[in-house]
């Protein structure tokens, strides 16, 4: 059996409160239970966006691959530097066996173009 509370309002909020409830095809109570769901849940969306900034900082900082960052918070490759631009991040350095190949095709290219 659920509890009650009670609300103490100006007659005119309640009344407005219940013709949105009416608009929106519920009940205020069903209302007040889901406002009261959110702000409960919202410590847990607090930590897990704490968790994912470290997330990020640790692949700026070369501590993660793109590869094991991407797996962690299920995104793909633009999502991942959509994020990192969000939140001002600089992009990880190239690998060595990652830049090599860059650069060989970068010079191939550039002395085509001569």
């Amino acid at each position: 059996m659920p509890d009650y509370i009670a609300i103490h309002s100006s007659p005119q909020l309640l009344q407005q409160a219940k013709q949105y409830a009416v608009a929106q095809g519920t009940s205020l109570s069903r209302l007040v239970t889901e406002h009261l769901a959110q702000l409960t849940t919202l410590p847990m969306n607090t930590q897990r966006a704490t968790e994912v900034l470290t997330l990020l900082k640790n692949y700026s900082e070369d501590q993660l691959s793109r590869q094991e960052i991407m797996k962690l918070l299920n995104l793909d490759y633009g999502e991942l530097i959509l994020m990192m631009a969000e939140h001002q991040l600089p992009l990880p350095s190239l690998s060595e066996s990652e830049l090599q190949p860059m650069v060989t095709q970068f010079v191939k290219l550039w002395r085509e173009s001569l």
